[in-house]
């Protein structure tokens, strides 16, 4: 990635994160980036593929990050809690793209994205849960899309709450966090059959 496309990105990051994607429009975004318009369309075909760009971006750092971490199904619910303060971690480092994430999913660019470029890098990550899930009937009893955007927009919500001061950062109240999104799953993987901190 050239260092022109670099700043664009991080100028339409902040934008996105201070006034969601409508805002954004290329007279702003090349007021905010210092450069023409011009320059902005010799880098990116559309503002909407920007915007979707800068998405993926995002989403591909929130892989990074979470990638390392492997999956042990004999601890089900220290493995996901481990997967989970990654992607937390991730999100709480990262206030400004985690706003743009947040406002992204919640336009309706997010509903005609490519969705399969987030879905391989979850489906990647969480196969081993997923496997586990299938095993112990999960996905019977509730709604995998359900599932994942309760996940995720939950996790997203409650990291900015803590960015913003809302919520103090501490591990008592990170725990919580987890408990709460997390509750219904590991009730109803069994994690007492399958692990040992349950």
């Amino acid at each position: 990635m050239s260092e022109t496309s670099r700043k664009i990105i991080e100028g339409v990051t902040e934008l996105g994160a201070e006034n969601g994607m409508y805002g954004m429009t290329s007279k702003a975004i090349s007021k905010k980036c210092e450069c023409s318009e011009g320059v902005i369309f010799k880098h990116f075909n559309t503002l909407e593929e920007l915007k979707k760009d800068v998405y993926y971006s995002i989403d591909s750092e929130i892989y990074q990050s979470i990638s390392s971490v492997e999956f042990d199904e004999s601890d089900v619910k220290g493995s996901i809690l481990r997967i989970w303060n990654e992607y937390f971690g991730f999100l709480l480092a990262n206030p400004v793209k985690t706003k743009y994430y947040k406002n992204f999913r919640a336009s309706n660019l997010y509903k005609d994205h490519d969705h399969a470029k987030d879905n391989d890098h979850y489906n990647t990550i969480i196969s081993e849960f997923n496997e586990i899930s299938k095993k112990y009937g999960l996905y019977e009893k509730i709604n995998y899309d359900v599932l994942w955007y309760f996940i995720i927009d939950n996790s997203l919500s409650f990291a900015l709450r803590i960015s913003d001061g809302t919520i103090e950062n501490t591990e008592k109240n990170k725990q919580t966090i987890f408990n709460i999104i997390f509750k219904q799953i590991i009730d109803e993987l069994g994690v007492a059959k399958v692990g040992n901190n349950g």
